[in-house]
């Protein structure tokens, strides 16, 4: 029970973030400077996460075989184009924390609204 439930988290968790970077990768091909500069301050911010990324890689890799994307994704690191830009954000932030960039206190609200 324990583990299909720690399956159920880490299969909702990853589902998130696979989002959060197809949201990254799209809006970096419109080149729309209000993403780019947000991504920007989730990086020089720190409000990132590097914990999870051996799992994601693996996921990722597994995900990706046999598509364009194939060894062409990357996890916390500035943008590039035709790549697939994966953000993972740190668990511990809150929509109310000022430090954030407003884009990420409305994604994280919008998030807390569909839990």
């Amino acid at each position: 029970m324990e583990s299909s439930v720690n399956r159920s988290i880490a299969l909702a968790l990853f589902a998130v973030m696979l989002c959060l970077g197809l949201i990254g990768f799209l809006f970096f091909l419109k080149k729309v400077p209000w993403e780019e500069k947000l991504i920007t301050q989730v990086l020089n911010g720190e409000f990132y996460s590097n914990r999870l990324n051996p799992s994601i890689e693996n996921a990722l890799g597994f995900l990706s075989r046999n598509t364009p994307f194939e060894s062409r994704w990357q996890i916390n690191q500035p943008p590039k184009k035709d790549y697939l830009n994966i953000y993972v954000l740190r668990t511990s932030l809150q929509d109310f924390d000022i430090r954030l960039p407003t884009g990420i206190q409305d994604l994280l609200r919008e998030l807390r609204v569909h839990r």
